[in-house]
């Protein structure tokens, strides 16, 4: 399952307008990677976030802070939501 982030403030990288990003759900194997990366929390963050994305850090890096809480608010949102049960 994906997320699509359409971004507020679009920005150029390479050449290329980077309108929306795409969001998968992470999985445990994509924390443990960021904790054996020992970076602080807010880098640890920008690296699961460019990795859910599919994207270079330096992508991530560009997005405006409102973008960018939205990448926050969609991870949290990842989280918190529960699965479908299915009728048997």
């Amino acid at each position: 399952m994906t997320m699509t982030i359409t971004l507020n403030y679009p920005f150029e990288h390479q050449g290329k307008t980077i309108n929306e990003l795409q969001m998968r759900r992470p999985k445990l194997k994509d924390q443990l990677r960021i904790l054996d990366m020992k970076l602080s929390e807010v880098k640890g963050e920008l690296h699961m976030f460019a990795n859910l994305c599919e994207q270079p850090p330096d992508v991530i890096t560009e997005l405006d802070m409102a973008d960018y809480q939205q990448l926050q608010n969609a991870y949290k949102d990842f989280l918190a939501s529960t699965p479908v049960q299915s009728s048997n």
